[in-house]
């Protein structure tokens, strides 16, 4: 079972498509990944996860979510995010949204 765990990760990671799209994931990929990053997670392979292994899941799951805005954010596809890039994302995004720094006014 562990074995069947790290073979669906690793493939995740060499075929990531679905991850790496800019188009939300389907409930079916959310699921596929969420079991994935759970079997990361549990570190023991009890097919439970303790407090820390719970507190490293969450974190994998932030950073999944992180790198999937970063992608959606980055429309050209350069890797790299510019403000152009985050103001035409539109309300909701880069300073002064959700506790980051306060817009800057002359």
């Amino acid at each position: 079972m562990k074995a069947s765990r790290w073979l669906l990760m690793g493939t995740m990671l060499i075929c990531p498509g679905p991850l790496l799209a800019t188009e939300p994931p389907s409930p079916e990929e959310m699921k596929a990944e969420q079991v994935a990053l759970f079997a990361q997670a549990d570190a023991d392979s009890s097919g439970t996860l303790s407090l820390d292994e719970f507190k490293n899941f969450e974190s994998l799951m932030r950073d999944k979510m992180t790198q999937r805005h970063f992608q959606h954010m980055d429309k050209n596809g350069d890797g790299v995010v510019s403000l152009e890039e985050l103001q035409a994302a539109g309300p909701g995004h880069g300073p002064g949204h959700r506790g980051g720094p306060p817009p800057w006014r002359p």
